[in-house]
C-alpha cells in the first residue's frame, strides 16, 4: 500500500482554525457567568437530603458552607434535616448565590440560596473573594442589594440545629463563612 501523506498546508490551517475558534469561543464570555449553568433565579423541584436539592433546570445544588446529617450516618437527624429544608424551599423560587468554588467533587452545584428577597438581589460576583493565590476580600457580613429582606437558607439551616458549618481545609475563605461558623 502506498502512503499518503497529508500536506504540511493541511496542518497549518489547522491550527489556524483551531485557534480562531478559541478566540472566537471567548466572545460568549466566561462560561461562568451563564444564567443557564448557574441560575440565579431558579425553583427548587426536588430535595434529597439536608443540604441538597434539585433546581428547575435538573442541576444539582449544594448549600455551600453546611452539612446536614447524612443518610447513613443518623437517619433520624437525616430525615429531620431534609424535612426542614423541604418545608423551607421545595417548589419555591429562590435565588442563588455563587462562591469561588462553583461545584465540588461530586459534581453539584454550591452556593447560597436567598428566600424572601424584596428584588432580584445583586450579588457578588462568583470570584469575589480571590484576590491573590493566597489572600480573600473581606468576607460578607450583610445581606446583598435587593435582599435585605430575606434570608439566607445555609445560615438558617445552621441556626435551626438541623446541620453544621462546614468548609474544606483546602478551600480558600467563603464569602460568608465568618457568617455561618467560625472564621
Amino acid at each position: 500500500m502506498k502512503k499518503r501523506r497529508i500536506p504540511k498546508i493541511f496542518w497549518a490551517g489547522l491550527i489556524l482554525a483551531g485557534t480562531v475558534g478559541m478566540v472566537k469561543m471567548g466572545a460568549f464570555g466566561d462560561f461562568r457567568n451563564n444564567k443557564l449553568v448557574f441560575p440565579t433565579k431558579t425553583v427548587v423541584t426536588v430535595i434529597i437530603d439536608g443540604d441538597t436539592f434539585t433546581l428547575k433546570n435538573g442541576l444539582s445544588f449544594r448549600l455551600a458552607g453546611v452539612n446536614a446529617p447524612d443518610r447513613n450516618v443518623n437517619y433520624e437527624d437525616y430525615l429531620k434535616a431534609k424535612d426542614w429544608l423541604t418545608r423551607r424551599i421545595k417548589d419555591k423560587v429562590v435565588y442563588l448565590e455563587y462562591d469561588r468554588y462553583l461545584d465540588e467533587k461530586f459534581g453539584r452545584l454550591t452556593g447560597y440560596v436567598w428566600l424572601g428577597c424584596e428584588s432580584t438581589p445583586k450579588f457578588k460576583p462568583w470570584n469575589y473573594m480571590k484576590k491573590s493565590q493566597n489572600e480573600s476580600m473581606p468576607e460578607l457580613r450583610e445581606n446583598p442589594d435587593g435582599c435585605k429582606a430575606g434570608v439566607m437558607v445555609n445560615e438558617e439551616l445552621i441556626k435551626s440545629g438541623n446541620g453544621k458549618f462546614k468548609v474544606y481545609s483546602e478551600w480558600g475563605k467563603l464569602k460568608y463563612q465568618g457568617r455561618l461558623g467560625k472564621d
